[in-house]
């Protein structure tokens, strides 16, 4: 062969090589930036738009290892390194794992000491690809309405505004069945799960809405009234409003009686059914037609109250803030002021 020839041959070889080690380390690299640089037992905490309040995260981390090691048939020491990645970093393999999630933050655990028949919670709790251990969908939203409704724990850096969790997906929104005050083509969406009987409701009827009438008037802002039970005596109350709206399609109507139970409620004078309806009789000159709509209404409140727990929902009011435009929103439990709120769609801009 010619030495020219061969020489090249080699050069090439060599190039090709080093190329493909250069390529197989920075992949590698990249691979691992989603872990922070850590290369095993890692608990990472993926977010979308908002940082996630990383105290809380620690002591999640604290309480799943827990779970983890105490459910382990042999003696399993396991020590997480706490990593907080945004979405966009995760490879896209790992992307496609939680395809379908609509809650954020999601925490999952990546180690190779984890073994399935040997920590049989694993497959209760997680789904697994690799060493990456993704929770479940339900025992996402299990654990976090758990943690918020006994430790107070909210899982965003927010202050001020304390929202739960980050939500890709809306709310279900039927215009013929969801009480919707202003326009469908708002930028902004406020839903809000009461409960008739709900005193922090009330307060937010009185001091919140008042003030952001103007931006419901002007386009900016759509109020949605969804419906979520606290207290089991409220249930037939809600089947008389929602058969109502489910008669009229009048948004208007039901919040104007909505503001007339609360008055009541505010001043600590809870309305029997009957004082409901003779409310609405004032309003309307009638009731709704029960035997025709009650059923409906019946099952409306149920599917928003489950709706309700499934966005981590745990008490009343609820808030979903909904921006229309980049389609995200956020979560949140308890009354909020004028002023939160509009940080609140801010935060979402």
């Amino acid at each position: 062969m010619d030495r020219t020839l061969s020489v090249a041959i080699v050069i090439l070889c060599v190039t090709v090589v080093v190329a493909v080690t250069i390529y197989m380390v920075s992949t590698n690299l990249k691979s691992q930036e989603w872990l922070c640089g850590y290369k095993d037992n890692v608990f990472v905490v993926i977010y979308k738009n908002i940082r996630p309040y990383e105290q809380t995260f620690k002591e999640i981390q604290s309480f799943i290892t827990y779970i983890i090691q105490s459910n382990a048939s042999d003696t399993l020491k396991l020590e997480l390194s706490l990593c907080v990645v945004d979405f966009k970093q995760i490879p896209s393999n790992l992307k496609e794992q939680l395809d379908g999630y609509t809650i954020y933050p999601v925490f999952v655990v990546y180690s190779s000491k984890l073994d399935p028949q040997k920590t049989r919670i694993l497959d209760l709790i997680f789904n697994r690809y690799g060493y990456t251990y993704f929770p479940k969908q339900d025992a996402l939203v299990y654990i976090y309405l758990y943690l918020s409704s006994r430790y107070g724990y909210t899982y965003l850096d927010a202050k001020e505004i304390y929202p739960n969790v980050v939500t890709t997906k809306s709310p279900a929104l039927d215009y013929n069945e969801t009480t919707i005050i202003g326009s469908i083509n708002a930028k902004y969406y406020l839903f809000i799960y009461e409960d008739a009987y709900c005193s922090f409701c009330a307060k937010m009827y009185q001091e919140t809405i008042p003030k952001l009438l103007n931006l419901v008037e002007n386009g900016t802002v759509a109020i949605v009234l969804k419906n979520m039970i606290t207290h089991e005596e409220a249930l037939e109350v809600h089947k008389n409003i929602v058969s109502l709206y489910l008669e009229n399609k009048n948004g208007f109507q039901i919040f104007e009686i909505m503001n007339d139970i609360y008055a009541m409620v505010a001043q600590n004078s809870i309305p029997s059914l009957e004082k409901v309806k003779d409310l609405i009789t004032r309003r309307i000159g009638r009731l709704p037609d029960l035997d025709r709509y009650g059923e409906s209404a019946e099952k409306l409140i149920n599917f928003e109250t489950i709706e309700a727990y499934n966005l981590t929902i745990f008490g009343t009011p609820g808030i979903v803030i909904w921006n229309n435009e980049r389609e995200i929103g956020i979560v949140i439990v308890g009354f909020r002021s004028y002023e939160t709120i509009l940080k609140a769609f801010e935060l979402i801009s």
